[in-house]
């Protein structure tokens, strides 16, 4: 029986329906958000026929008006927030910003399309367009449809049948289920995206994706990562990954027009060459010294990417030779130890900034509601400027091999650059970016994340590549060397601006205001992990 919080509290004053709400889900986490306020409903209507006077006069009031409670507790809301006065250096922040935004010729439709293949007919509306996040299905009407039935075999002899799928000895991460309770998550839906696309409203599209996320959070089913990433206001644009752009037609083309190629320089072809030369070396059982002698030709260019490449290449030599030695690296070892040339060549060049492996504890800032800590594999950080607060710029990820956490390395980053977003905009940086890098095996991918608008935090995907695993991969290096450069050139860009901001706030000896800080969110908080069947759960992990 569950306890009624509202008759052990005499005075209906002291009520709070969120508190009680939150109280019935984690004492039963797999009910859905829906059944939940069904039993509070039943608590009111208990109080009402049992309580004091004062105690049914508030609950007869709040089951007349049980329709808006419900929509306060379930909906999220779009309304902006009240408008606040800002100084004449934010309005003209505010006209620069505006007129720097490109436009793209681009024409394509996003919903409630219709698709001819031959005798199917398949009708998408805005339902449908979920299906590839797992939230409904599409509706197919054939001709072969108005024929009769076939006979269904039965499951006996079904080789499809259920039984045939399931496994016997299910994994132990898949009895595991992940709930997202109401308050880890804000229901302040009010999103607006400066980005402009002609024919669609990025804004309408952000708050349409978050929105059936928490439709999902609150049904309690499963999320992918893009999903409890838009908890948080995140949103990630990915031509490879399922995320807000899974759903539009024509997202490739969307997905170009949000420069992916921005600040990206392309390596000289001398350099291409040099990897060649170096890999028929090796083939040829040649030695270190043989391959030392193509690296002074190609230091005769003065070309920045160029050079970087020229200290990548001229550091990997050494492993280059010793590759067939009987010590063999595990693959993550590997991956570490091929990116620790390239960010030595990179972003451990970049001024007034320090590094870290494995070491370093992410912490969110101090008004963050949510202080979930983070330790990064590599983190690229600045604690010169201020001895209470850490500014970071660049954060790692590699993926472990059998790693068990309660939530991936893709909602990990995401989360972590929404932090350094956060940081930088609380100093007073303009339009802050922050850089992340995920390793899985041998493949990583390149992220920038960027502050967009009120509630918008855009996580884009510039790059997936692979990593060199053999002597014969390194013509993978030219690719590489420009994707590291470009994220280089956007934390180098990001440093500067954090030195400008606080060089403006030490001059006028006052806190800089920054309009910017109005457009943060709160972070979702970690799942709360429960077996599937069983009533023990584990605590979130601060």
């Amino acid at each position: 029986m569950v306890k009624n919080a509202f008759l052990s509290i005499k005075n209906p004053d002291k009520w709070n329906l969120s508190t009680v709400l939150q109280e019935l889900e984690y004492e039963n986490l797999s009910g859905t958000h829906r059944s939940h306020l069904k039993l509070l409903r039943k608590l009111l209507k208990e109080v009402k026929t049992s309580g004091n006077a004062q105690q049914k006069q508030a609950a007869n009031i709040i089951l007349n008006n049980w329709d808006a409670e419900c929509r306060r507790l379930t909906t999220p809301t779009s309304t902006p927030p009240p408008a606040t006065t800002t100084t004449t250096n934010t309005t003209s922040n505010m006209e620069d910003r505006a007129n720097s935004v490109e436009s793209h010729d681009i024409t394509f439709h996003v919903r409630d399309s219709t698709i001819m293949t031959g005798p199917v007919t398949i009708h998408m509306n805005d339902s449908s367009q979920e299906m590839q996040q797992g939230q409904s299905s599409s509706t197919v009407t054939s001709a072969q449809q108005t024929q009769e039935p076939q006979q269904q075999p039965s499951a006996e002899h079904d080789p499809c049948s259920q039984e045939t799928w399931e496994s016997a000895n299910p994994h132990p991460k898949r009895l595991l289920q992940h709930f997202y309770p109401s308050n880890s998550y804000s229901l302040n839906n009010f999103i607006q995206s400066n980005t402009v696309i002609p024919n669609i409203n990025m804004s309408e599209e952000y708050q349409f994706y978050r929105k059936k996320s928490i439709e999902g959070a609150q049904g309690r089913e499963t999320l992918n990562d893009s999903r409890i990433l838009s908890l948080s206001n995140i949103f990630l644009i990915s031509s490879n990954e399922r995320c807000v752009l899974s759903s539009m037609e024509d997202h490739k083309v969307i997905f170009k027009a949000l420069k992916k190629t921005d600040r990206l320089k392309r390596v000289d072809l001398e350099f291409d060459n040099a990897c060649k030369i170096i890999t028929n070396i090796y083939n040829d059982d040649g030695d270190y010294v043989e391959m030392e002698k193509v690296l002074p030709k190609m230091k005769q260019l003065q070309d920045e990417t160029y050079l970087t490449g020229v200290r990548v290449l001229s550091s990997m030599i050494d492993m280059v030779v010793q590759w067939n030695e009987d010590t063999v690296l595990k693959e993550e070892d590997l991956g570490r130890k091929t990116l620790d040339y390239f960010l030595h060549a990179t972003f451990c060049r970049i001024k007034n900034t320090e590094s870290s492996w494995n070491t370093y504890t992410l912490k969110p800032p101090s008004s963050s509601p949510n202080y979930q800590t983070f330790l990064p594999d590599f983190t690229l950080y600045n604690s010169k400027l201020s001895s209470v607060t850490n500014y970071e710029f660049t954060v790692v990820e590699i993926k472990a091999k059998a790693s068990n956490k309660d939530e991936s390395d893709m909602v990990r980053i995401g989360k972590e650059l929404k932090i350094c977003i956060d940081k930088l905009a609380n100093a007073g940086v303009i339009d802050p970016v922050a850089v992340g890098i995920i390793i899985r095996g041998s493949r990583i991918q390149f992220f920038k994340m960027l502050l967009d608008g009120p509630g918008a935090y855009t996580m884009v995907e510039l790059g997936n590549l692979n990593l060199p695993r053999s002597p014969s991969d390194t013509p993978l290096l030219p690719s590489l060397v420009e994707r590291f450069c470009q994220l280089k050139d956007f934390a180098e860009e990001s440093v500067a601006k954090l030195y400008e901001a606080h060089r403006k706030q030490r001059h006028s000896n006052k806190t800089h205001n920054n309009y910017q800080k109005q457009w943060l969110r709160p972070t979702c908080q970690t799942p709360i992990i429960q077996e599937m069947g069983s009533k023990k759960k584990r605590r979130r992990r601060s």
